[in-house]
C-alpha cells in the first residue's frame, strides 16, 4: 500500500481511540499519507477523488458500492450539572420538554425516536442548539447546556472522567449502521483494503 488515501468522515471520528488506530496503522504502512476530510458534508467521491468514506446512512451517489461495518451505538448524556438543576430523569416521558443539543440534520425539530421494549417512542425535547458539527454538540453538552445524543467512540472519556453521565440507560436503546462506501471497481486498492481491514481488527468500530 502507497499512495494518497482519500477519506470522508464524520465529524466524530475526530477522537483518540480512532487516532490511535490511524497512528499504528501509518507505521505499519508508513507509504500511505491520510488525507481526511471531516468536514461533515456529503462529498462527491469520483468528482472530489475521494477513496473511501464512512458515513452513517446508506446513501450513495452512482455507481458507489457499500460495505456495512457495524452498527454504532449511541447514547443519551447530560452533565452532572444539568442533571442536578433538571432533575434526573427515571422514564422517557421526565424527557419531555427538557433542553437539547439536536444533531440540526437529525433532530432539529427536538422529537426524537427512541426504542424501548421493540417499540419506537418519540420524545419531544426543546432544542436550544442546533449543530450539524457533533464536536460543538459534546463540547455544550460538557458545558451543561442541555441533553446530547453521542457515539460510543466521542464519549468514552467524558463517561470515565465523570464529566458526563449516560441517562437512562436501560431504556434508552439507540443505534445506527456506519458504511464504508468506495468507487465500484472490480477490486480494492491495497491502501483501502488495508486501512478497513485494519480499523475492523483493532475494534474501532465495534
Amino acid at each position: 500500500p502507497r499512495g494518497d488515501l482519500k477519506i470522508s468522515l464524520p465529524v466524530w471520528m475526530a477522537n483518540a481511540r480512532f487516532v490511535a488506530a490511524l497512528a499504528e496503522y501509518q507505521r505499519t504502512y508508513p507509504e500511505v499519507v491520510l488525507d481526511l476530510d471531516l468536514e461533515g458534508r456529503m462529498v462527491n467521491m469520483v468528482e472530489e477523488g475521494f477513496d473511501l468514506a464512512l458515513r452513517g446512512a446508506r446513501m450513495l451517489d452512482e455507481g458507489l458500492i457499500a460495505r456495512k461495518l457495524t452498527d454504532i451505538a449511541f447514547h443519551l448524556v447530560a452533565s452532572p450539572e444539568l442533571l442536578e438543576r433538571v432533575g434526573r430523569p427515571e422514564k422517557l416521558q421526565d424527557l419531555v420538554g427538557m433542553p437539547l443539543l439536536a444533531y440540526g440534520p437529525v433532530t432539529g425539530s427536538g422529537l426524537v425516536p427512541f426504542e424501548q421494549n421493540g417499540e419506537t417512542v418519540e420524545v419531544r425535547f426543546v432544542p436550544v442548539m442546533r449543530s450539524a458539527n457533533e464536536t460543538m454538540l459534546l463540547e455544550a453538552a460538557r458545558a451543561g447546556m442541555g441533553f446530547a445524543i453521542s457515539p460510543d467512540l466521542m464519549i468514552d472519556q467524558d463517561l470515565k472522567q465523570g464529566s458526563l453521565e449516560r441517562v437512562l440507560p436501560q431504556q434508552v436503546q439507540l443505534t445506527g449502521p456506519l458504511y464504508a462506501v468506495y468507487p465500484n471497481r472490480s477490486y480494492l486498492p491495497a491502501k483501502v483494503r488495508t486501512f478497513l481491514d485494519h480499523m475492523v481488527a483493532k475494534g474501532v468500530f465495534a
